[in-house]
């Protein structure tokens, strides 16, 4: 996987939002 150096703040919202789906549980 490649991650962009350059990540805007709605990336992480939305990658934090999947993840936290996963650990939420």
């Amino acid at each position: 996987k490649v991650i962009k150096q350059k990540l805007s703040v709605e990336d992480i919202a939305q990658w934090f939002e999947k993840h936290a789906e996963k650990v939420k549980r």
